[in-house]
């Protein structure tokens, strides 16, 4: 091979090559910190997701909290109102056919306005 020096050196090494450890959270094995800050993330999502429906929950009534004490117990009881839920729900699916309705007859008086000269 002459004079034409290969670009590929070896690398110095101050022992035997070994592979990265991964990084461990809470118990879970990650293979980098971009995997953490992903679930780190979705757990974010999902915390907040969670407490928006309990806060629209107990805004809307779907569920109570109430309390019992006595000499030396407290206990405490949610209560959902399925019933609630379901009116609610019910009331949702009918304002949304409403407005897909006014939407429906606003794109066909449009189109008729620009077929018609």
């Amino acid at each position: 091979m002459g004079g034409v020096q290969s670009p590929w050196r070896p690398i110095p090494s101050n022992g035997p090559l070994r592979a990265p450890r991964p990084l461990q959270i809470y118990g879970l094995f990650f293979d980098s910190r971009d995997e953490v800050l992903i679930v780190k993330g979705l757990f974010a999502v999902l915390l907040v997701v969670v407490l928006g429906v309990a806060g629209l929950g107990f805004y809307q009534g779907w569920f109570q909290l109430s309390s019992h004490n006595t000499e030396s117990k407290s206990n405490v009881t949610l209560s959902v109102d399925q019933d609630k839920i379901r009116a609610d729900e019910e009331k949702v699916k009918d304002k949304v056919r409403e407005l897909g309705q006014k939407v429906k007859e606003t794109t066909d008086s449009g189109n008729r306005k620009e077929r018609v000269p």
